[in-house]
């Protein structure tokens, strides 16, 4: 075939506008085409079957058969096209093509992975089909070129990769030009193999498609038939609704402040925390909502939603009594929550008035009335004054005071080196390590070992050595308590020298989750370490209180061979920008922790001095934002960016800081990932979560990108990264009445359904299930004899389509 000129028209069919839903892992998709038409000179697209595609793209000159439909054929055409091929009127078909000059074709499949799972695999095989000999005595054969794709939304879009295993290649050579039974002996072949290395979640899609290759002269006509696809992977985990509250609230309040620890429920994996100035909250949460930060509901407000069992609420009035309402969920490892246990965890606590701080009285006061650089200064001068540099010796009596927590795991000393690398927050430690040193049974570092994780513990500085040109032999940053903190051996030389970050393609993980590899933080580039959550805004303020205390001596700093990246070598800022970004969202997203507090109240006692952003949060706000001198380009940082659907909304909830000269964020929405649309506007408020539903009930079936535009007053702006969520072709229906006792009514409209009604448990045991056919308006079905609980109702159309709606047996 002649070299193409550039291509000038495309057209694109689907079979039914639907996908092909994946439900369950390990069961073979099968597709033998025996549906297509086997009479019509040419078909109508919409007989493909669902989930199938055909694509043609206009060559050098127009074809009359370019309509976005297949035709039917024997093999006797030899015209470009997509084409149903068998035997004239037999009912067995093949999907195959014939590439021309002036007709390039193309077909393939969507699949929806809607598992609960991840698909890491895809086991395929058909049986690829000659019909026609395109050229007497070829001796090249011709092939059908087959590449997948996970990002695609059609077979004209997205990255496609190449499996040459599975191309099917003319098992027919040196024959005479002309039509061939495909299905006779010699005419046709199976072709097999595995595409393994995927990472295809729950909800995302996957393309396949067969691209009729060029080749000198004419085309031979090839098909395929029998398609078998079995996918593989880890099976998602369906949440449960938790069976116990936490236990052990313990407050401890401040002036402004309260901070909140408790003891973990084992059958919960996350908790969500209301505070309110009513005894009552009013309200309990609902299942499958998620509650973001700053949300109001009854009473009360959201003041935090995580895995840790700790928290931090702020900004509060002095002396007023507050109350907490801790709820446990499950949805943090799991794939349909957040589920809730209805009973909360209680407590109140009144915030002091004054003279009851951790510090003492007027310790903070020269910092009255200041911001950015001014306050900077007036902290550092609050917490130099009075400061007794130690030695680094005397750090290991000091660890074994306030360094320590009850042993989880292992025999020995009731008590462990409370190791920040190694700790599990919210499971069991991987181990512990005995205080002291080796000779009087403990485990602290004496030269040797550490070749293993769990073998010695030693001196980590947050920010290293090199940074400063440090020298751990003189008294001074090298040797500060409130940045140098026991850890493990190994996870500190992992460590390195390394500037901490975000990082999401590992190349060592430790045992507790901390990470080590390229730098995905934006701005920030190289190797870079990444402690878990719990533990990101203890080294952040580590790290902010070093460049405050040591800020005179910030310009002598040379940052070594990879701290440049965070200093800058001035008095204020004092940190690279980026570094910055990164430093403050791990100070908002992981509040002062109680171990922080008496930290910070044991460096007092041992060296004179505190961490302003330990007893103070809030100074960090103060000290570093886009009102100060140098920080005009601080820009709103985006801490997260995510959404979910529910029902016929997609609701998109995100959190950010640093609003100030901030105006509004533009919620941004495209189908293709290229051309986007403003949909809804929200004005920031000077808080850190936000949320915005976004009605998409006329868009199913549809890929969507969401990104936000943030437009500051001035009129600059800059884009997030984008959300993208698959929607099914759902049949929009309702469920009442929810709560039910005896019976539900399945409400499906006036649209005409045909295929299963099915009832599931929570473990997806079915039961109930009943076929309808063209069935519109009200189904009743009976729950009478269900236990209480959550179930889903699920209509498993007869084209593939799965739409879902949840609700509770009340008893």
């Amino acid at each position: 075939m002649k070299r193409l000129l550039p291509l000038l028209m495309l057209l694109v069919s689907a079979g039914a506008l639907a996908q092909v839903s994946i439900t369950s892992l390990g069961t073979a998709y099968t597709q033998d085409f025996n549906t297509l038409d086997n009479s019509a000179t040419t078909a109508s697209a919409l007989a493909l079957p669902t989930g199938w595609l055909l694509q043609e793209t206009q060559g050098t000159s127009a074809s009359a058969l370019m309509d976005g439909k297949y035709g039917v054929d024997n093999g006797a055409a030899n015209n470009g096209n997509v084409w149903s091929y068998g035997t004239t009127g037999a009912t067995d078909r093949a999907l195959g093509s014939l590439r021309s000059n002036s007709l390039l074709p193309s077909f393939g499949v969507w699949f929806t992975n809607n598992t609960g799972g991840v698909i890491t695999a895809l086991d395929i095989t058909y049986r690829g089909e000659m019909w026609r000999v395109g050229l007497s005595a070829r001796t090249a054969a011709d092939r059908l070129d087959f590449q997948y794709s996970t990002d695609a939304t059609s077979l004209t879009t997205g990255t496609w990769i190449d499996v040459n295993s599975l191309d099917f290649q003319s098992p027919v050579l040196n024959a005479t030009q002309g039509q061939i039974d495909g299905n006779a002996t010699g005419n046709f072949g199976t072709v097999t193999a595995t595409i393994t290395g995927l990472n295809i979640p729950n909800g995302t899609s996957v393309y396949l498609r067969w691209t009729d290759a060029d080749i000198a002269s004419s085309d031979d006509a090839l098909a395929i038939d029998d398609v078998s696809v079995t996918p593989t992977g880890t099976a998602g985990v369906f949440c449960t609704n938790p069976t116990a509250a936490p236990t052990n609230l313990v407050l401890t309040p401040a002036s402004t402040a309260i901070s909140g620890s408790f003891t973990a429920s084992a059958s919960a994996d996350g908790y969500v925390v209301f505070r309110s100035t009513s005894s009552s909250l009013g309200f309990t949460p609902f299942d499958g909502i998620n509650y973001a930060v700053g949300t109001s509901v009854g009473n009360g407000v959201v003041v935090y939603n995580g895995t840790a069992t700790s928290f931090s609420s702020t900004g509060l009035t002095a002396g007023t009594q507050y109350y907490f309402f801790v709820f446990s969920l499950n949805g943090y490892a799991c794939s349909n929550g957040p589920l809730y246990f209805a009973t909360s965890l209680n407590g109140n606590s009144t915030t002091t008035t004054g003279g009851t701080t951790d510090w003492p009285t007027g310790y903070y006061d020269g910092a009255i009335g200041l911001s950015c650089a001014p306050l900077k200064t007036a902290l550092k001068t609050a917490i130099t004054t009075g400061n007794t540099p130690k030695t680094y010796t005397d750090l290991w009596a000091q660890y074994l005071i306030s360094d320590v927590k009850p042993r989880e795991v292992g025999t020995g000393s009731a008590n462990v080196i409370w190791d920040i690398y190694s700790d599990n927050p919210t499971g069991t430690d991987p181990y512990n390590f005995t205080p002291g040193t080796v000779a009087s049974g403990g485990q602290q570092d004496n030269g040797t070992g550490g070749a293993v994780e769990g073998d010695k513990y030693n001196r980590e500085h947050t920010v290293p050595v090199d940074w400063f040109d440090g020298n751990t032999n003189n008294s001074g940053p090298a040797t500060d308590y409130l940045h140098i903190m026991p850890t493990d051996k190994l996870v500190n030389n992992q460590r390195s020298s390394y500037i901490y970050g975000e990082v999401t393609n590992p190349s060592w993980t430790s045992l507790n989750g901390s990470k080590l590899g390229p730098n995905a933080f934006a701005g920030l580039t190289g190797t870079a370490f990444e402690p878990i959550n719990e533990y990101k805004g203890d080294v952040a303020r580590a790290f902010l209180y070093f460049v405050t205390r040591y800020q005179d001596n910030m310009t002598t700093f040379t940052g070594g061979a990879f701290g440049t990246q965070a200093f800058d070598n001035t008095t204020f800022p004092s940190v690279d920008i980026d570094y910055l970004r990164l430093m403050i969202k791990w100070h908002n997203q992981d509040p002062v922790s109680q171990k922080e507090r008496d930290r910070n109240n044991a460096a007092y006692t041992f060296q004179g001095n505190r961490n302003p952003y330990i007893d103070h949060p809030e100074y960090v706000e103060m000290v570093w934002n886009s009102t100060c001198a140098g920080l005009g380009t601080l820009p709103v940082t985006l801490e997260w960016f995510k959404g979910q659907l529910k029902g016929t909304d997609v609701q998109l909830q995100w959190q950010s800081n640093n609003e100030a000269n901030f105006s509004r964020y533009d919620i941004q929405r495209s189908v293709n990932g290229t051309d986007y649309v403003t949909v809804g506007t929200v004005n920031g408020r000077n808080v850190r979560s936000y949320n915005y539903s976004d009605d998409v009930s006329k868009l199913g079936g549809r890929r969507l990108y969401y990104r936000l535009k943030m437009i500051d007053k001035d009129g600059s702006s800059k884009l997030s990264s984008v959300f993208t969520i698959h929607l099914q072709a759902n049949v929009r229906f309702q469920v009442y009445p929810n709560p039910a006792s005896s019976n539900i009514t399945v409400e499906l409209g006036s649209s005409l359904f045909s295929g299963s009604l099915i009832v599931t448990d929570m473990t997806g045991r079915n039961v109930y299930s009943r076929q309808l056919s063209n069935q519109r308006g009200q189904v009743a079905v009976s729950v009478q004899q269900l236990p209480a609980g959550r179930y889903l109702v699920q209509l498993k159309a007869d084209n593939g389509t799965v739409s879902s709606q949840s609700f509770n047996v009340a008893r």
